[in-house]
């Protein structure tokens, strides 16, 4: 606690504040490419991220101009090239990459970067000022971490000299420094005082004092709440890389290979059961979805078929992080019958889609095209094969840090197998069929406070099932009861190393299908089937899909 040379110091600040426009609130970038900025200033960055650990975290310091060394907890944090496990955390508002620094500069800088008036190294300035503090400081693995990944947060209970930082009472500020393995920084601000940054710095400068950046000098601007963020705007090819919240962009890519397969398997279904009608020799037959709520119908003159339909396909389980997501949209077509046995055709649909996984989620809108054919193999093998193109808009890629938005070009093709074989029993069939699937989808940066990067989402898809199917004969028409059961294997990508909210994601599965149903055509031209399947069954990442179709001939 010294007054007399800190109102030197707050002279000098207001002096040179005349002069040195880096005295202003701001954003900036460093020579290095670490960028500072704060969610005054970008409204995608949240606000309201502090996270109290004062009854939680380790005590690393407690007092007046002072601090202590921490370890990280198993975090490394990169810091201007260099890897750094341990940090001193000062009790005057900084963090310092000098282990011996002592934690007695209380007198904050004017301009960054500049040689501290004691200690040194490379520093983080939360909230430089002459305080007096407790400082706690706690690791989080990806699992349990508030904020969805790995982190080490510091947490300054602080207030300004000649008080008493044990007294809750007192301490008026209250702000965490969030450190992420990829080098992020998050300053989340709880309380700021009637100071407000008064007699503040809020910065970076590196361990040489040849290069920093500056947010924010002796300006009583700041706000409870806030959120200043620094992040890298460049790859420095060291280990672990620098890629701003490259784990969100990761995420993503998770979300988009989940959420590709469970449209492309919608549209595939769709037009398998068009093929399934035209091969069924029934001319003016509806053509009808097997996706959730379906509504379709259609008929064939002359050799073609016009069809539209709706779809709507449920996701839920366990694929690591809690997952959960549904599938909406309208679907139409047309296609030919070549010969008795060729069949060709094209689709078009609209799709809208919703993903959540762990603390992340992302919102879809998707126009596909989809051609396919139709074969009959020696009257009793249908093999049905399609692709598809899909634009695809991300408007909402939300997360604890923010909401980004991203578009996307999806690529997808099918391939299916089936036949069916009569049984002894009368009205008893056996029907096996395998299929297979696969898709990319390219994806521009995400564009949120900053442009992240996303890699391409991939998914691969097999399936093998037999269904027992039962005729049954009515006054009012036929139908048909079912159960079918196989296996399934599931693969997408994502590299779950920096996922940030996608904690211990499962990208590969392998699991048991097993589903019943119904299905019946009138008389009168009235149809319907609904099935309950479920998919991954005997593993913790296990979906459960129920599946209804209404339709009519005319």
């Amino acid at each position: 606690m010294r007054v007399t040379t800190r109102l030197l110091a707050a002279t000098f600040a207001i002096g040179a504040s005349l002069v040195m426009p880096a005295f202003a609130e701001g954003p900036g970038t460093d020579a290095f490419g670490n960028r500072i900025t704060s969610s005054k200033f970008d409204p995608n960055i949240p606000t309201g991220l502090f996270h109290d650990i004062s009854t939680t975290g380790a005590l690393i310091a407690v007092g007046d101009d002072t601090g202590a060394a921490a370890n990280l907890g198993g975090l490394v944090f990169p810091f201007y090239g260099v890897n750094y496990t341990d940090l001193y955390f000062s009790t005057n508002g900084y963090v310092s990459t000098l282990l011996t620094d002592g934690g007695g500069d209380f007198t904050n800088d004017p301009v960054l970067p500049t040689v501290p008036s004691s200690g040194g190294g490379g520093r983080i300035y939360v909230y430089h000022d002459d305080l007096e503090a407790r400082v706690f400081g706690q690791y989080f693995n990806q699992a349990s971490s508030p904020i969805g990944t790995e982190a080490f947060i510091a947490q300054w209970n602080a207030c300004h000299f000649a008080c008493d930082p044990n007294n809750p009472a007192e301490t008026t500020l209250l702000f965490n420094a969030m450190l992420l393995r990829d080098g992020t920084v998050i300053m989340a601000y709880d309380q700021v005082s009637a100071e407000a940054g008064g007699g503040a710095t809020v910065g970076i400068q590196n361990p040489a004092l040849t290069d920093g950046v500056a947010y924010l000098v002796n300006e009583s601007v700041m706000t409870d709440g806030m959120t200043v963020i620094v992040y890298s705007t460049v790859d420095h090819m060291f280990t672990p890389a620098v890629v701003p919240l490259g784990g969100l962009g990761d995420d993503t890519t998770i979300a988009a290979a989940e959420l590709g397969m469970l449209q492309n398997n919608a549209q595939s279904g769709l037009v398998g059961d068009a093929v399934d009608a035209a091969f069924a020799g029934n001319s003016d037959a509806n053509v009808m979805t097997a996706s959730t709520g379906t509504y379709a119908m259609g008929a064939r003159i002359n050799g073609l078929s016009v069809w539209a339909g709706g779809s709507a396909v449920g996701l839920s389980g366990r694929f690591g992080p809690s997952v959960s997501g549904r599938s909406h949209g309208f679907h139409s077509g047309i296609d030919y019958m070549v010969t008795p046995w060729v069949l060709g055709g094209v689709s078009f649909a609209y799709n809208q889609a919703r993903l959540s996984v762990g603390m992340f989620s992302a919102n879809q809108t998707a126009y596909s095209v989809e051609p396919y054919v139709g074969l009959l193999l020696a009257d009793v093998v249908k093999v049905k094969a399609s692709f598809s193109y899909a634009k695809t808009r991300y408007g909402q890629v939300v997360s604890p840090f923010g909401t980004f938005s991203a578009d996307g070009n999806r690529f997808a093709g099918t391939l299916s197998a089936s036949t069916s074989i009569s049984l002894p029993i009368d009205g008893l069939a056996l029907v096996p069929e395998v299929s297979i699937s696969a898709g990319q989808e390219k994806i521009t940066n995400l564009s949120g406070f900053i442009a992240i990067p996303v890699d391409t989402a991939r998914f691969v898809a097999a399936e093998a099932t037999a269904k027992i199917e039962k005729t049954f004969v009515t006054g009012g028409g036929t139908g048909k009861i079912y159960g079918l059961a196989g296996v399934d294997h599931v693969s997408t990508n994502g590299n779950n190393t920096i996922a940030l909210f996608a904690s211990n994601y499962r990208n590969t599965r392998t699991g048991g299908v097993a589903g019943a149903g119904i299905s019946f055509n009138s008389t009168s031209g009235f149809s319907i089937d609904a099935n309950v399947v479920g998919r991954g069954l005997g593993t913790s990442a296990h979906s459960v899909e129920g599946r209804a179709r209404i339709g009519f001939t005319f």
